[in-house]
């Protein structure tokens, strides 16, 4: 009589092909991001130029993440509107006060107060949203071209200052870039240790159990942190962070915010790229190219799995 061994059989799970996927796109994606580095660096482009765009990508990082809970504007800075106010307050006071020290406050202050005025008359819908982002674009490119072809000696380079970030562009000072990096290692340290707060506090009332005034707290500190957070990132990155919000929403699963980090990476290295070989006008073409397109393919299939405010 034979004993035969009983057979084992070892399949693969979903979370282990995932896993397993995400592993070797990070790695394709690391590879990419290196060779793009270099790339910018052997055509000249400054190693703290290329390094300060990083902590502006950090910042939208965060900023980004705070969507998930802070569902008033659910869309990128590009089409809410936000980068085209806070370049055109960035273009107005480099150009004529040249202010460099209030230059973070005035552009914060600009940011806050239309953040506001989003959440207050705008809709949440994405669409309506995209709208006042479209006017918003079109007043201020039509204002800065006007200024430029008017001959402003201070205007040549502002274009390029505003696409790629301000402070990286044409640096300040490191402690201020320090201190930004700070806050958005901060906020994203706080927002994933205080995510089951947080996630019941944008579930609403019944879930979050507290006072009305306890709730308008926590809104103001959300608006207060977004402006902040948008302001590093347009001062340090400009408009190349307008693609993270809309590939996050595309994204099935927390388990790919590092892999969209690293995207974010390689796609600010290629607009650098293209802006030093093929100018700064087609660079912002393709950006607004990628940041609508991936905009619309979100608002097409709607996959984000904390859009509470997703329509069937």
């Amino acid at each position: 009589m034979r004993i035969t061994a009983p057979m084992t059989i070892t399949t693969k799970t979903p979370m282990m092909s995932d896993r397993f996927f995400i592993t070797l796109s990070a790695l394709a994606a690391a590879l990419a991001l290196a060779a793009l580095l270099m790339v910018n660096i052997l055509s000249g482009a400054p190693t703290s130029f290329l390094i300060l765009t990083m902590v502006g990508a950090t910042a939208y990082i965060a900023l980004a993440r705070l969507g998930d809970y802070d569902q008033v504007i659910p869309c990128d800075h590009i089409q809410s509107g936000e980068a085209a106010v806070g370049s055109f307050v960035l273009f107005v006071t480099s150009v004529f006060l040249t202010a460099t020290p209030i230059l973070p406050a005035l552009v914060f202050a600009a940011l806050l107060v239309y953040q506001l005025f989003l959440r207050a008359v705008i809709s949440t819908d994405e669409s309506e949203l995209a709208v006042a982002g479209a006017l918003a674009q079109g007043i201020i490119v039509a204002a800065v071209w006007f200024m430029i072809t008017g001959g402003v000696p201070a205007a040549a380079r502002m274009p390029e200052a505003i696409l790629l970030g301000h402070q990286a562009v044409l640096p300040g000072p490191w402690p201020l870039a320090a201190a930004a990096l700070s806050v958005a290692a901060l906020v994203l340290c706080l927002s994933w240790a205080l995510r089951p707060e947080l996630g019941a506090w944008a579930q609403g009332p019944s879930f979050h159990g507290g006072a009305a005034g306890s709730r308008a707290c926590v809104a103001a500190g959300l608006a207060i942190t977004r402006a902040l957070l948008a302001t590093i990132a347009l001062l340090f990155a400009g408009w190349t962070c307008g693609i993270v919000i809309s590939l996050r929403k595309l994204s099935r699963g927390t388990r790919a915010a590092p892999l969209v980090f690293l995207f974010l990476l390689i796609f600010q290295q290629a607009v650098i790229m293209t802006a030093r070989m093929a100018g700064v006008w087609y660079a912002a073409g393709c950006v607004l190219l990628f940041s609508y397109a991936l905009f619309l393919l979100h608002i097409k299939k709607r996959t984000h799995r904390y859009d509470r405010h997703q329509k069937p």
